[in-house]
């Protein structure tokens, strides 16, 4: 009893997360380590199988969750197996921060989306995801990374429409000493040499200009990149994840975007779904209310609100809903929130109405007022704001209303 003990200490003691699993591969105890590097609590893991908690990596016996890495070690002439968790670095960065098992969702085109990405992660070929503006493109692109071959190796990211034109091909490609006005008295190597052996992920690629289009496409095509200002090529082996909320197949016909550079990034299109587009939204909704720092308790939805939620276009997709909830919760004050509360926070949309024939501007004009003041309620500062104008605008109006009345 007392080695038992002994082991029962030195498990919850040791610095690094493990985890015990049956023969059956469900988990049977985790440590203080676990609990705080995954924010796990007993009661939600205990008894659940491993590969519905954590993402399987192509490595014999791996597994990742959030940036911790999981090796399987087997006890001697026992079923039982130990998980021990590292967390994922580099020299100086985090390689990735989320896995397939970090992505909230209870919908089954998203749930077609991700095995789909799965199946992809262990393909080492280029990766185009396609998505509005807040579906989750950086997540999906670093869950493909953490399943892949090269899942030990470095992520890179790099936002193509954040780079002024002139910085870009110095942040792709590195630059030489003295390449130019500025530069580091070493040089400095780029996002290719500094994703070598890994995952490069080109954001917003569709907002890439057409002269750095070119040198990327005879990197992709030669393996190898020329620092700036250098004549010695660099081989290179990266696997590269492009994303663009852009349609490029337009963007090529207006002479925007090249078509060889598109076909050498396309090697397998993945479409993600737009949040209105989904059937799990009161999940997502309760679990940004859960995340939220500042709220003792999380923060409940009314009936309507829930409607609310579901009915909205959600334009911005979950970078919206976020923005809104955590609004929404701190103007609640520890009261539900309501539907009302919600759509002041929201960006004002006028309904569609049903409008009869008009025989004037102005008359379509005046009846368009009185339709907006009825979804307000008589409340002049909304209207003026659904209606863009300013409120002495619209009060002149309401004036005219009464005169041609």
């Amino acid at each position: 009893m007392t080695i038992i003990k002994d082991l029962e200490f030195i498990f919850d003691q040791h610095p690094s997360p493990l985890i015990t699993l049956n023969d059956k591969g469900r988990v049977v105890r985790i440590n203080p380590a676990t609990k705080f590097a995954l924010g796990w609590s007993e009661e939600d893991v205990l008894g659940q199988a491993i590969t519905g908690l954590m993402t399987k990596l192509d490595q014999q016996e791996k597994y990742a969750c959030k940036n911790v890495v999981f090796s399987t070690r087997h006890l001697d002439g026992s079923s039982i197996a130990i998980l021990q968790g590292e967390t994922q670095k580099t020299k100086d960065t985090l390689t990735n921060q989320y896995h397939f098992s970090d992505i909230i969702q209870d919908d089954p085109h998203m749930r077609e989306t991700i095995a789909i990405a799965q199946k992809v992660a262990r393909i080492d070929i280029s990766l185009l995801i396609n998505g509005e503006s807040g579906t989750g493109k950086e997540l999906f692109a670093q869950s493909i990374h953490g399943a892949s071959p090269r899942a030990d190796k470095s992520f890179i990211a790099l936002n193509c429409s954040a780079i002024p034109e002139s910085l870009l091909e110095s942040e792709l490609f590195g630059y030489e000493k003295g390449a130019f006005t500025g530069a580091k008295s070493n040089g400095q190597a780029g996002k290719f040499e500094a994703a070598n052996g890994g995952t490069l992920f080109l954001d917003e690629i569709g907002d890439m200009p057409l002269t750095a289009q070119a040198t990327l496409l005879r990197v992709l095509q030669e393996r190898c990149v020329t620092r700036i200002g250098g004549i010695s090529p660099r081989p290179i082996d990266v696997r590269i994840i492009a994303a663009t909320h852009k349609d490029l197949q337009k963007e090529i016909e207006a002479g925007r975007f090249r078509a060889d550079l598109y076909f050498r990034l396309n090697g397998f299109n993945l479409k993600l779904p737009a949040l209105r587009d989904r059937q799990d939204l009161i999940l997502l909704a309760e679990h940004v209310l859960s995340k939220l720092p500042f709220l003792r308790e999380k923060a409940v939805l009314q009936d309507d609100a829930q409607q609310f939620i579901l009915s909205h276009t959600w334009s911005g997709n979950f970078r919206e809903l976020q923005n809104v909830l955590q609004q929404a919760a701190l103007l609640a004050d520890g009261q539900p929130i309501t539907r009302s509360l919600l759509q002041s926070i929201c960006c004002p949309q006028v309904e569609s109405v049903a409008i009869e024939p008009v025989t004037s501007i102005k008359e379509h004009e005046l009846q368009l007022i009185e339709q907006v003041l009825k979804q307000t309620n008589g409340n002049i500062s909304r209207a003026a704001k659904m209606l863009n104008i300013g409120r002495n605008t619209l009060y002149r109006k309401l004036n005219a209303i009464s005169t041609f009345a």
